[in-house]
Formats: structure tokens, C-alpha cells, sequence
């Protein structure tokens, strides 16, 4: 009997800390991420909603076509992760593909939009339109202006 009392005693004193600590993070994690709690409502293309932060400082790409549409939106550096659909290579292809996207995007003169980058084991191929003979060694010369690429082909057509 004696036994009994001492281990539900026990018990009760692992229940009654555990809820003290619960009810310390109840009082003092909401305070320190009060921030957090400005949040916007989005609607995704299947027409559900969801709430997300009013500042979004990291991005998880996931699905195809969601690298590209970040580059576009020049939000690339906030990119922390790829979904293995748009890796087609190594992480290292990846970026080299991320980091011309992003240069072409910045380019007044070359629409990002008109040209595909594709990256293999540092191999860059670059197909589309562009406007001139010029635009086509304007795109050539950023991409090997970037970091790991060993080759630039071309299969840029003047539009």
C-alpha cells in the first residue's frame, strides 16, 4: 500500500510539473512571437484559403514551376529548399539555374519570360527568343559570368 501511495505521490508530481512548464509556455511563448501574428489570407489555385505571415522571409519551392516563378519575382534569395522535381541534376545545378534565371530577370533588355535555363552537371543550355543576335550574346555572357558553370550551349532563336 505504501508503495502505491509513493508512486501515484510520483505521479502526481511529474503531472503537476509538466503542467506548470505547459502553462510558463502558454504565458511567455505567445509574447515572444507576437510578431507572427500578423497574417494575411491567400487563395491557392485550387481555391482553398490560407492564412500565412504578412512577411514571408523563406520560401520552400515545391512543385513544378516554382523556382521559375520565385526567379521571376526576384525573390530567389529566399529560397531554402527544392523540391527534387526541379532538381535535375545535383544542388549545385540548381543554383546555377536559380542564379542566371535571377540575372536574366534583372535585364531590361532580355525578358526571363522568353528564355529557358537548363543546368547539368554544370553544362548550361539556354533555349528560347530573344530579340537580337546581340540579346543572345548578352544572355551567353551572363550565364558564364556564374559561378560552377563549365559550358553554355545556346539554342537561342531571334525572335
Amino acid at each position: 500500500m505504501k508503495y502505491e501511495l509513493a508512486s501515484n505521490r510520483k505521479t502526481l508530481q511529474r503531472a503537476l510539473s509538466g503542467s506548470i512548464i505547459m502553462l510558463i509556455m502558454l504565458v511567455y511563448l505567445p509574447s515572444a512571437y507576437a510578431h507572427l501574428d500578423e497574417t494575411r489570407t491567400i487563395t491557392d489555385a485550387m481555391g482553398r484559403t490560407h492564412e500565412i505571415p504578412v512577411e514571408v522571409d523563406k520560401v520552400i519551392c515545391s512543385n513544378s514551376g516554382c523556382l521559375r516563378l520565385l526567379t521571376y519575382l526576384q525573390a530567389h534569395d529566399r529560397i531554402v529548399a527544392v523540391d527534387s522535381i526541379e532538381i535535375k541534376g545535383s544542388p549545385t545545378d540548381a543554383k546555377i539555374t536559380t542564379t542566371i534565371k535571377a540575372k536574366l530577370a534583372a535585364d531590361p533588355e532580355i525578358s526571363a519570360f522568353d528564355v529557358s535555363v537548363s543546368t547539368t552537371e554544370g553544362k548550361v543550355t539556354l533555349s528560347g527568343k530573344v530579340k537580337s543576335p546581340e540579346m543572345i550574346g548578352k544572355a551567353v555572357a551572363l550565364a558564364l559570368e556564374t559561378g560552377d558553370v563549365r559550358e553554355v550551349v545556346s539554342v537561342l532563336k531571334i525572335e
